[in-house]
């Protein structure tokens, strides 16, 4: 293995902007002011282990066609010759041999994929939790961003990017699991909050900071949090959090770490409540434990409830422009039901309201005053539509 701290030796970064590194020298793409040079030294340097033919460079930097693509491809690796011994003087870096161009197999070069790629299988092989841990925080240190991250169009690369994502991703989950075994809860935190910069709507990365706030006893902070992910969730997939994530979220409010002998201390502060006076609006984990609860007192009293999905009809690629409706359309429902109805954001462009008392038959009386409200907020771009069901 090469030493990634001799400074005679090339480090090519491919995780986020590409760069070539030799000592304090660095390339990049606004300092070589061409996306198709870097993006044949990208492909040369990728693929030094094992050249190819030159056909694949011409696939990869024209697509499409070009007149004459060898004549193209000579005349590019010329000037990228040019543009590396301006930064390397003396340094021959690229060569040609049967047919073919190739990063010089005797200059020592080192890769932020290959390295990270060694540590997760280090990872794999180790026989003890530090050696573990070690290759794990290596590989996961290489990562700064999606593989090639400039060159955003080129379909060829996204096998490569979902890739080395998901490497990142286990290495990231596997720590996680490690710091939590070992009850380091703030550096799980910051960790699972480092890879969310780069991957927000993965659940499990989310609930690594849940459990690291329960191992912090810091349960506000928590239920804070759980609310943000899932306007994160629903943003990026648009839908819920998983039933992993909501029963995570409840185990852990479950917890109580100073118990409550006093009863008429806990009947007060229930009687002095603040009393809501219209729909109440929750997060989908407390929807569901309501629609439970109002199926149970159907079973008791036989009282009729029914169930209502309401979409603002638009397609996903829509909703960041869309957010006003959605607004208004919150509000019309919240401002239209009564106090005992419950309503939870299901997607980007839905909500599911529980019609309390209310059987199937009548939730078109209800849902005028919903419709009507809402469209009586001024032009609205988008129609609102909705099915029902009674509650079994």
């Amino acid at each position: 293995m090469v030493d990634v701290a001799d400074e005679n030796t090339f480090r090519a970064s491919f995780f986020g902007p590409f760069s070539l590194t030799k000592g304090d020298v660095t390339l990049s793409q606004s300092t070589a002011r061409s996306k198709q040079l870097m993006r044949l030294l990208s492909a040369l340097i990728y693929n030094n282990s094992m050249p190819g033919r030159n056909e694949h460079l011409m696939d990869i930097l024209w697509p499409g066609s070009t007149d004459d693509p060898a004549h193209a491809l000579a005349n590019l690796v010329y000037r990228l010759r040019k543009l590396l011994d301006r930064f390397w003087p003396g340094e021959d870096l690229i060569v040609s041999g049967k047919g073919i161009y190739y990063w010089s197999p005797d200059v020592p070069l080192v890769t932020d994929f290959q390295t990270m790629q060694d540590a997760v299988a280090r990872s794999r092989d180790a026989a003890e939790e530090t050696e573990r841990r070690e290759s794990l925080m290596q590989a996961v240190s290489c990562y700064r961003g999606r593989f090639l991250e400039e060159f955003p169009d080129e379909y060829d690369l996204l096998p490569r990017q979902s890739y080395y994502h998901n490497l990142f991703l286990g290495a990231v989950k596997n720590l996680a699991d490690i710091y939590d075994r070992n009850g380091e809860f703030e550096d799980e935190e910051s960790l699972a909050r480092a890879a969310l910069a780069l991957d927000p709507s993965d659940e499990d990365l989310h609930c690594a900071v849940l459990r690291a706030y329960a191992g912090m006893n810091r349960i506000l902070d928590a239920e804070r949090y759980y609310l943000e992910a899932t306007g994160v969730i629903m943003q990026y997939t648009g839908g819920v959090p998983s039933m992993p994530m909501t029963q995570l979220y409840e185990a852990m409010l479950s917890r109580i770490s100073q118990p409550e002998n006093d009863l008429d201390r806990i009947a007060f502060e229930l009687d002095h409540c603040e009393e809501v006076q219209r729909a109440m609006l929750c997060e989908y984990g407390v929807f569901r434990n309501i629609y439970a609860l109002n199926r149970r007192l159907k079973d008791r009293n036989e009282a009729p409830s029914s169930i209502v999905l309401v979409t603002l009809d638009t397609k996903a690629a829509d909703l960041a422009r869309s957010g006003e409706a959605v607004d208004r359309l919150e509000q019309a429902i919240l401002s239209s039901l009564r106090r005992g109805d419950a309503v939870t954001r299901f997607s980007g462009s839905q909500y599911l309201i529980l019609l309390a008392g209310c059987s199937v038959e009548n939730v078109d009386i209800v849902m005028k005053r919903v419709l009507q409200a809402y469209y009586t907020q001024g032009a609205v771009p988008y129609r609102v539509t909705y099915s029902a069901r009674s509650v079994e």
